[in-house]
């Protein structure tokens, strides 16, 4: 057993690009640039 998981699928939230996926949460960025 390696100790490694699978990361699940992102998130699709409307008017958000996906970052990163890390430990704890995913990164997001809005339209206008903001995380």
């Amino acid at each position: 057993m390696s100790g490694f998981v699978e990361k699940p699928e992102p998130v699709q939230v409307p008017g958000l690009t996906h970052l990163h996926t890390g430990k704890v949460r995913d990164l997001y960025r809005n339209e206008a640039g903001d995380l």
